[in-house]
């Protein structure tokens, strides 16, 4: 199968990036052409006409846009209708209330009205990564096939090493949602001061903001060490205790699932939908409130370390069952295949 793939592959890409790159390995392992269509690759001229891939058009069997609002991935809609090509488009989070109303709304709703929303209506399928994302796709009034399938993260088999000391990790992009300032303020108060390792970048206005609340409490254990890649993943990896991700809200939470497939216990919000973390025992899950980080942060750094790895071998197997890069993309393929009428639909696309 020829599938064409539209998204941001380079560090800015975040999550999303992090996911079409896993997809695109999982599905040519399985002997899938996977293209890629990057709009940082090209000049805006050639990303509205198309003319990265419109010589390619007819070979192509389906397309997959990641993301919403961007003129890049209209351009990839506007294409595969017009020739007939069946796509799905992947929300990550994008109609998500929290996302949606923020101080960018205006351009959404303005971008929504112009090519998004009809981008939307006429995709083949719909892509959330869990049932809450779906919910709120449907909540825009749009009864298009969903299939829900969570992202991609590949497994590590290797057994990790672990800090001497308890240390926390935050990784992913630094934004005033990701709950960072209240993992400052949980360390505070718990009177622990337990050292925080801070991977990710974001705007340097908030960085700066977090770089002054780390001077205005007084904690001496914190450090950025911006964006890391995947080798330096790895020492991120054996250099924590346990990754805190404290959000006001994820559709999936890429960092949760690589941290537990390396071995290492999470802690997440309430906003998240790991409610597994907790029913298996590979973490905490909680309000995310200031207070409930800092009781989890008493709890977690008075165990010993048999204990932790212990919780991490369960999440490690966790997202083996749930999320490997060889089940979604398994989940993909079957997806693409009823897209194309070459099979029945799978269990996991719903219809309204």
């Amino acid at each position: 199968m020829h599938i064409l793939y539209q998204g941001n592959l380079s560090s800015s890409g975040g999550g999303p990036a992090f996911s079409v790159r896993n997809s695109m390995r999982g599905l040519e392992a399985m002997g899938h052409d996977c293209k890629l269509f990057d709009p940082s690759l090209g000049n805006l001229f050639e990303l509205l006409c198309g003319k990265n891939f419109s010589d390619d058009i007819g070979k192509i069997d389906v397309c997959h846009v990641n993301g919403l609002w961007s003129l890049s991935g209209h351009s990839v809609c506007r294409l595969a209708g017009a020739s007939g090509i069946p796509y799905v488009v992947s929300l990550r989070g994008m109609l998500y209330p929290q996302a949606y109303r923020n101080r960018s709304h205006w351009k959404k709703a303005l971008a929504g009205r112009l090519y998004q929303f009809d981008d939307l209506r006429s995709a083949t399928c719909v892509h959330a990564t869990c049932e809450e994302e779906m919910a709120h796709f449907r909540n825009f009034g749009f009864v298009n096939p969903v299939a829900v399938i969570p992202n991609p993260i590949p497994v590590s088999d290797g057994k990790r090493r672990f800090p001497a000391k308890f240390t926390l990790g935050y990784l992913g992009r630094i934004h005033p949602m990701k709950g960072i300032d209240k993992l400052l303020y949980a360390s505070a108060e718990s009177g622990l001061d337990v050292p925080l390792l801070i991977a990710g970048e974001g705007d340097p206005t908030y960085v700066r903001f977090l770089r002054r609340m780390v001077e205005r409490l007084h904690l001496k254990n914190v450090r950025f060490i911006g964006y890391v890649e995947e080798t330096a993943k790895e020492r991120f990896f054996d250099d924590v205790s346990v990754v805190a991700l404290c959000s006001d809200f994820e559709s999936f939470g890429n960092s949760v699932a690589e941290s537990l497939a390396h071995g290492v216990p999470v802690l997440v919000s309430s906003g998240s939908p790991w409610e597994a973390v907790a029913e298996r025992g590979c973490g905490w899950r909680g309000g995310g409130t200031v207070e409930d980080i800092a009781n989890v942060l008493a709890v977690a750094s008075g165990l010993d370390r048999e204990r932790l790895e212990s919780m991490g071998e369960i999440g490690r197997e966790l997202v083996r069952g749930y999320c490997s890069v060889e089940l979604v993309s398994a989940r993909l393929e079957k997806m693409y295949l009823w897209m194309t009428g070459a099979a029945s639909r799978p269990d996991f696309v719903f219809v309204k």
